[in-house]
């Protein structure tokens, strides 16, 4: 609870200080998601998440070493890291994607996003199709356990009846399909709706992923995908 009151009070004092500077910072991962909880303590995040304009880093860097903040990564790869005690760890992002993949879908999210209470924000439908590419990444790379698919439950819920065309969206970069068969195992899971046993696989897989995944489950997704590619040789060079 406590580390969720940090959290949340010093969001808002940054993006608050950002505007002033003219940085326009946009929330999003787990400061959206946590809202949708019974109570927001219950979704823990590890850190804080802003997205900006790549051209504004070394603005960003200097606002947050005049907090007090540590700076751990900086411009190593598309995510700075700044970290100050007690329980602070803010991510600059500087794109949704690092490997800028899904056809360049996502290279215009940060136009539009708009003001949002205290800070900017992406439009819930916005929002619910990044996380569906999110989840995909981890789901695809390493595996990812149980709370990504209560996230996945809680914003396909919030997500207005005005805005369902988001799955019009979602199969132009080849994940409504994805989408569906996590649909079908959070119904099963939080709303008792009956699953078919071909959903069984995926269910197993999510439950032995911890929270992102697993080495093991790293290991297995990169020999499949060689497999594919190069043939059943592959395997033998991870």
């Amino acid at each position: 609870i406590a580390r969720t009151a940090i959290q949340q009070n010093e969001s808002a004092l940054l993006s608050g200080i950002f505007q002033t500077q003219g940085i326009k910072a946009v929330h999003f991962k787990g400061d959206n998601i946590s809202r949708l909880y019974p109570s927001p303590e219950m979704r823990v995040s590890s850190d804080i998440d802003f997205l900006i304009d790549a051209k504004q880093r070394d603005n960003v860097k200097a606002v947050m070493e005049q907090q007090g903040y540590q700076t751990m990564h900086f411009k190593d790869s598309d995510v700075d890291v700044y970290y100050k005690l007690p329980v602070l760890n803010v991510e600059i992002h500087t794109c949704l994607f690092e490997d800028h993949g899904f056809n360049g879908y996502f290279d215009d999210y940060l136009k539009r996003a708009v003001m949002c209470g205290e800070g900017f924000r992406f439009s819930q439908a916005d929002f619910y199709i990044y996380a569906v590419a999110h989840f995909y990444k981890h789901y695809n790379a390493s595996g990812c356990g149980i709370r990504f698919l209560i996230d996945h439950y809680l914003l396909g819920r919030a997500v207005a009846d005005a805005d369902l065309q988001v799955n019009d969206e979602l199969e132009k970069i080849g994940l409504l399909d994805f989408k569906m068969k996590m649909d079908t195992i959070a119904q099963k899971w939080f709303a008792d709706v009956y699953a078919p046993a071909a959903m069984d696989d995926f269910e197993g897989y999510i439950l032995a992923s911890g929270i992102y995944g697993t080495t093991e489950g790293n290991i297995q997704n990169k020999k499949a995908k060689l497999t594919k590619k190069y043939g059943k040789r592959s395997a033998a060079f991870i």
